[in-house]
């Protein structure tokens, strides 16, 4: 499965901690839920949950970033970082 973030989607607020965001997650094109992260330092993470997804989300992560303590949030970085690049 091919994971991307729809780059029109994405929205930035200013908070008193710095820039929170969140974006549309696609798989294969398709839209599975939203990514958030707060602006505070955390991790990026989905909103809801994604059931079978969520497992192949985090083998996809763990494969792209073997050395990664929080694949998910890093891959899910990662993604928005290529999609602002575009």
């Amino acid at each position: 499965m091919k994971y991307s973030i729809d780059k029109k989607s994405i929205r930035y607020l200013r908070t008193n901690s710095g820039v929170m965001y969140t974006a549309d997650l696609l798989a294969d094109g398709h839209k599975i839920c939203q990514i958030r992260n707060n602006g505070d330092g955390g991790d990026t993470h989905t909103d809801g949950s994604m059931g079978r997804l969520q497992w192949d989300l985090q083998e996809v992560a763990k494969s792209a970033l073997p050395d990664s303590f929080e694949p998910i949030s890093d891959y899910l970085e990662f993604l928005m970082d290529e999609s602002e690049l575009k």
